[in-house]
């Protein structure tokens, strides 16, 4: 139902100007993803970055023209595979509390391939007016999934400054 839904939402809107129907499209990619790539092992990284750029593509719709980051990928990532999912957490971590509207200092993730390792950084501004309350529950998961994944073959660092906060994941490929 949902899908077919989505699919009349942007059937309707493929004639209208502007990013009504590419958002409607990212948004139906993005619900698939989660739905169905979630129940395999191993996804390829290219799916997991694009579907990451979908995601903050989506963000950005939402936000514009006051959210900005800048995502770099460095490496080969066609033959690299990964747990599905295992970067999400971090990514909605910064868009929840993280300064987003800074042109001076977007959000920056970068992930890196090189000698059999991945290295996924981000490096945020803390938005201390937020209101939203944090749980810790999204670290803590991918803290749990990590150790049962990577057990001896990753590395997490979380450090939290007064004013920057900033994740570095490093996997054993």
């Amino acid at each position: 139902f949902l899908y077919n839904t989505l699919n009349y939402l942007y059937a309707m809107a493929l004639p209208l100007p502007g990013p009504l129907a590419p958002a409607v499209m990212k948004l139906s990619k993005t619900l698939q993803y989660t739905l169905t790539r979630n129940r395999r092992e191993q996804v390829s990284l290219e799916e997991e970055i694009q579907f990451i750029q979908d995601y903050l593509s989506l963000y950005q719709l939402r936000f514009s023209p006051a959210f900005h980051y800048q995502l770099r990928v460095e490496g080969p990532v066609k033959s690299v595979e990964i747990p599905p999912l295992l970067l999400l957490p971090f990514i909605e971590n910064v868009l929840k509390h993280g300064v987003t509207n800074d042109p001076e200092f977007p959000i920056s993730i970068t992930l890196t391939i090189r000698d059999s390792q991945l290295l996924f950084q981000i490096r945020n501004r803390v938005n201390r007016h937020s209101q939203l309350p944090s749980t810790g529950i999204g670290l803590e998961n991918v803290k749990r999934r990590l150790a049962l994944l990577y057990a001896d073959r990753h590395a997490l660092t979380i450090r939290s400054q007064v004013d920057t906060f900033h994740v570095s994941l490093m996997l054993s490929l």
